[in-house]
């Protein structure tokens, strides 16, 4: 079953997943038509997608809550997995390690319905990662906002689509059904309760180029070395943001201020 025959099947049981998505909502601007209720449901996964593309275009996560994580780690040619925490700086790591591989890290929640999944621990656990919730490198969370900037639905339909979704999916699951999701740069096969996935060629090629491995420095040059650089300095504008206090001027506009308030006192003395 694919994603339109997911949807197909929550509209057809709007009693088991009720909500705002079963029924036709107004644009957020006038000038876009109205859509069907399944249009609206395809609109917002397709904004979904854009969405998970340009999270990675950018070296981010993306987290889809009950679903899983679209993540990626650093491996070598052993394809021994390193802390998360030493990744987010490329530059002071070995070359062994600068190989980067996209991966989907499953749900909790999903992990439930499910009998066998690849690779169970795609990323290995690491101290001081921070958030107990934050899994992968720099994971960013589905927003309803964004998606609703996108796509021109207000955002509590857009809540409602994520949750009736996920929800669908692991429902659909549980009951035996297999379940093939496109979401653009990456495939989600589920048959026989066991989940694998596959990603885009092109974009794995694409991951470890130097284009989009400068994504997870912190800066290009070097610290220590920027601040030398006098060039830089003078391209910063603070040094034109705060001017030096003319004094002769700051003197009478303070004394005028203190005139100001010695004179309310004396009249509120005298009421």
């Amino acid at each position: 079953m694919n994603i339109s025959g997911i949807v197909d099947w929550i509209l057809l049981h709007p009693i088991q997943y009720p909500g705002r998505h079963n029924h036709q909502q107004q644009r957020t601007l006038s000038i876009y038509r109205d859509l069907t209720t399944k249009d609206q449901f395809l609109l917002v996964i397709n904004s979904l997608k854009e969405l998970l593309q340009d999270c990675y275009s950018k070296g981010n996560s993306l987290h889809i809550h009950n679903f899983g994580t679209f993540s990626f780690e650093f491996i070598g040619p052993t394809s021994q997995a390193i802390p998360i925490k030493q990744s987010t700086q490329l530059k002071q790591l070995p070359k062994l390690y600068q190989n980067i591989r996209p991966c989907f890290i499953v749900d909790p929640y999903l992990q439930k319905q499910l009998s066998r999944y690849s690779q169970k621990d795609e990323i290995n656990k690491s101290r001081g990662v921070g958030s107990i919730y934050n899994q992968g490198h720099a994971t960013q969370f589905c927003n309803p906002q964004t998606l609703s900037n996108m796509c021109y639905v207000d955002k509590l339909t857009i809540e409602s689509i994520l949750k009736t979704f996920t929800q669908a999916i692991n429902d659909l699951i549980r009951m035996g059904h297999d379940v093939n999701l496109d979401f653009g740069l990456s495939i989600i096969n589920v048959k026989n309760k066991n989940l694998q996935y596959m990603f885009d060629e092109k974009f794995v090629n694409f991951m470890n180029q130097p284009d989009f491995t400068d994504n997870f420095l912190k800066s290009k040059p070097i610290t220590c070395n920027f601040w030398k650089n006098e060039k830089s300095i003078q391209d910063k504008n603070l040094n034109e943001i705060y001017f030096a206090p003319c004094s002769p001027y700051s003197l009478v506009t303070n004394q005028k201020t203190k005139n100001l308030m010695n004179i309310k006192d004396m009249t509120s003395v005298q009421k």
